[in-house]
C-alpha cells in the first residue's frame, strides 16, 4: 500500500469519502508547496526510551492533556541537529514520513494536535522554542474533510 493510500484508508475508515480525502490531500500538498516546503518524505527523530512514540514534543507534567505537536524536517541532517542541539535523547532515531502518513497520523491519533513542517533549521532559536514553519493542524485536516463533503 503506497502512503497516499494509506491516509485515504485511514480517512475513509474514519467516515470520510475518498474524493474527500484526495481534495484535503491536494490542498495541504499546495499549501506545502507555495510555502516552498513541499517534500516526498519527511525526516523525523524519535527519541527512544520507553513509551517513545513519532517524534512529538512530550507532554509537560503541568498540562498533561496537552496535545502534542509532529516535527517534521526536509532533511535528515536538520533533524538530527535540532534533536542533538535540544539534547533530545542520547541517540535519536530517524524516521522518514510521507505526507499521507502525516495526514494519516494526523486523525489516527488524536493526543497530536498538528504537524510542523519545519523549515530549515536555525540554531540560534530560543530553547524551548519550535522552528519556523508550517503547521496543519489536526483541525484543519478534518475541517478540509468535512468541508469537501457539504
Amino acid at each position: 500500500m503506497d502512503n497516499e493510500q494509506l491516509f485515504l484508508n485511514i480517512a475513509q475508515q474514519s467516515g470520510y469519502p475518498t474524493a474527500a480525502a484526495l481534495a484535503a490531500l491536494e490542498r495541504v500538498r499546495a499549501e506545502l508547496r507555495a510555502a516552498k516546503l513541499y517534500r516526498t518524505r519527511y525526516y523525523l527523530y524519535r527519541t527512544g526510551g520507553a513509551g517513545s512514540d513519532l517524534a512529538a514534543t512530550s507532554r509537560t507534567p503541568a498540562s498533561p492533556m496537552r496535545p502534542r505537536t509532529l516535527l517534521a524536517f526536509l532533511s535528515a541532517d536538520a533533524a538530527l541537529a535540532f534533536a542533538q542541539h535540544r539534547n533530545l535523547g542520547k541517540s535519536p532515531q530517524l524516521i522518514t514520513l510521507s505526507l499521507g502518513q502525516i495526514l494519516a497520523t494526523l486523525i489516527n491519533r488524536p493526543t497530536i494536535g498538528a504537524a510542523l513542517i519545519a523549515a530549515e533549521a536555525e540554531h540560534n532559536e530560543r530553547p524551548g522554542s519550535l522552528p519556523h514553519g508550517m503547521p496543519i493542524s489536526r483541525e484543519h485536516v478534518l475541517d478540509m474533510l468535512t468541508d469537501t463533503i457539504s
